[in-house]
C-alpha cells in the first residue's frame, strides 16, 4: 500500500531564505540513498512491502544543506480475514446458531474492527450497522441468507470472510377435517393430509382421545359435556425437525336427544 504523502511539518528557515530539496530513503535509517526526482517540498512514497525510512534533505545557496528527521514507514502484515464457519438449514422464521470464529483474523496491528454483512445473492451486501462484534447472531429468518464478515485493521484494505448460506426450511401445513357440530356421547374421526416422514400428535379439549393420537387421524369420543370444544395437531417433518400447529378446530357438541343412549 502507498502511505500518505510527507508534508513539510515545519518550514525550513535561516540561509537565505530560498531552499531546494532532495528526499532521500534508507533501509535500516543510517545508510541512505537519493531518490531520483523527489525534489519537491513534498513527496509521495510508491506501495511498500517492507519498511522504509524518508528523510528531506534542505539546502539553501552557499550556506549548506541540512537534512530533516527521518520518518519510519512501518509496513504491517497483509490482513487475512479468518473464517466464520459453515452453512446452516433452519426451519421457517426461526432464529440460526450464532456465527462464531472458526480461524481468527491475522495480520496489521493485530487489532481488528469487525463490521458484519447480509446479503440474498452472495453478490450485493448490506452492512448490518449494529453488528460490530466478533460474532453475530443473526434474528429468525424467513428467507435464505448470506453472512460474511468484514475485518478492518489499523486503515489496511478491508477484507472479508468466508460467506455463511443459512437455508430455510419450510414449516409443515396440517389442515383438519371432520364433524364440527357431532352429538353429545358419540365418536367421530378427524384427519389431516398424510405426508412421508412425517409424524403427528393429537390434542382434544371437551373430549375423549379413542385409540392412538399420533396418527394423521384421531378418533374423538365428545362424552364430557356439551358446548365448546376443539381439535388441533402439531406436524413435525421428521427429517428437518420443523414442525406447525394447527390452530383449534372449533366443535360445538351438542345435547343428546332426551333419552338417547350414551
Amino acid at each position: 500500500t502507498a502511505p500518505a504523502t510527507l508534508t513539510t511539518g515545519t518550514a525550513p528557515s535561516g540561509g537565505t531564505g530560498s531552499y531546494t530539496y532532495q528526499w532521500e530513503v534508507s533501509t535500516n535509517g543510517t545508510s541512505w540513498n537519493t531518490i531520483s526526482g523527489a525534489t519537491q517540498s513534498s513527496y509521495s512514497p510508491p506501495a511498500l512491502t517492507a519498511n522504509r525510512y524518508y528523510r528531506r534533505i534542505v539546502t539553501s545557496g552557499s550556506c549548506g544543506s541540512e537534512p530533516t528527521p527521518a520518518i519510519l514507514i512501518t509496513v504491517m502484515p497483509v490482513v487475512t480475514p479468518g473464517s466464520i464457519g459453515s452453512n446452516q438449514a433452519v426451519c421457517y422464521n426461526t432464529a440460526p446458531a450464532q456465527l462464531t470464529t472458526v480461524t481468527a483474523p491475522s495480520g496489521g496491528s493485530g487489532t481488528y474492527s469487525y463490521l458484519w454483512q447480509r446479503s440474498t445473492d452472495n453478490s450485493t451486501w448490506d452492512d448490518i450497522t449494529s453488528a460490530t462484534g466478533a460474532s453475530y447472531t443473526p434474528p429468525a429468518l424467513t428467507t435464505e441468507t448470506y453472512f460474511r464478515r468484514r475485518v478492518i485493521s489499523a486503515g489496511c484494505t478491508p477484507v472479508y470472510s468466508n460467506s455463511v448460506l443459512i437455508t430455510i426450511n419450510p414449516l409443515p401445513e396440517p389442515v383438519i377435517s371432520g364433524d364440527v357440530s357431532p352429538c353429545f356421547g358419540t365418536q367421530r374421526v378427524y384427519t389431516t393430509p398424510s405426508v412421508t416422514n412425517h409424524s403427528y400428535s393429537w390434542t382434544v379439549f371437551n373430549g375423549v382421545i379413542v385409540g392412538s393420537s399420533t396418527g394423521n387421524s384421531v378418533t374423538v369420543r365428545w362424552n364430557v359435556a356439551p358446548g365448546p370444544a376443539w381439535v388441533r395437531v402439531t406436524e413435525r417433518n421428521d427429517i428437518t425437525n420443523c414442525q406447525a400447529t394447527t390452530p383449534n378446530y372449533p366443535v360445538t357438541v351438542n345435547p343428546q336427544a332426551p333419552g338417547a343412549a350414551v
